[in-house]
């Protein structure tokens, strides 16, 4: 059986520790994407989605200021993390310290596999960790095994099995992280302008049939990709998405700091 959430990922930057100001004010939210370009858009849509809904704002102040850096030319992180390499780990670190300069906090990565080649001192310093929204949802709501449907460099690098002691992991076997990688990668796959969508709802559905007969409750969209695939395709109900976890946190903190 899994366990239940008992205090979350070490060096998570709790939310209400930077909210300062009414209805957001002072508060200046960074983002750090381009990891993909059209996941970084998905993320934005989502967090304006839930700013609108929480803070019910009636002007253009009403709303927290955001820096977002686009870096489109970050070498693919799954390449990296499976060649050995750190270029990109230098790149984002080097990113997050120049958004954390720029007075940034929170500050969101919208790269699921990125998390795997953050410093854990920028944790404590604004950068918010996915990993616990999970422990934290997957707790309050469901309590069941995760599925994870990621890519092979977020699988082989362990960046869930952070949470293991919290949540049952389950990943799936190499025909079905092959299929993945094809979902995300493949010529036709959500990486490129003009995806296959049929064919990769026929591959997703695949994979999560595959994950729940291996007993997952849930399934987590760890990819950003995959979860901005998921919601247009309204699989709400089968899926876990981290980047939503995270803008609802970052709106809840900041509405019960201007109640």
């Amino acid at each position: 059986m899994p366990r239940r959430p008992s205090g979350g990922v070490p060096g998570w930057h709790e939310p209400w520790r930077w909210c300062t100001s009414s209805k957001g004010r002072g508060v200046r939210i960074g983002i750090l994407g381009g990891m993909g370009p059209a996941a970084t858009q998905h993320v934005i849509d989502v967090l304006m989605r839930e700013l609108s809904e929480c803070l019910d704002p009636r002007r253009d102040q009403d709303y927290p200021d955001m820096t977002i850096l686009m870096e489109s030319s970050m070498p693919d992180r799954t390449e990296q993390l499976l060649a050995g390499r750190t270029d990109a780990a230098t790149r984002i670190n080097a990113a997050l310290t120049q958004l954390s300069g720029q007075g940034c906090s929170p500050i969101i990565v919208t790269c699921v596999t990125a998390h795997a080649l953050i410093e854990p001192a920028h944790f404590q310093s604004g950068v918010l960790d996915f990993r616990t929204c999970l422990v934290r949802q997957n707790g309050r709501v469901h309590s069941e095994p995760l599925g994870i449907v990621a890519t092979t460099g977020s699988v082989s690098s362990g960046v869930f099995d952070a949470i293991a002691p919290e949540c049952e992991i389950i990943y799936p076997d190499e025909e079905h992280q092959s299929l993945t990688m094809e979902i995300i990668y493949g010529p036709r796959g959500l990486k490129t302008a003009h995806p296959d969508e049929e064919h990769l709802r026929e591959l997703l559905d695949r994979v999560a049939g595959h994950l729940r007969e291996r007993g997952a409750g849930f399934c987590v969209a760890g990819c950003t990709e995959v979860e901005m695939f998921a919601a247009q395709q309204s699989l709400e109900d089968e899926f876990l998405f981290p980047m939503q976890l995270l803008a609802q946190e970052i709106c809840h903190a900041l509405a019960r700091e201007a109640a």
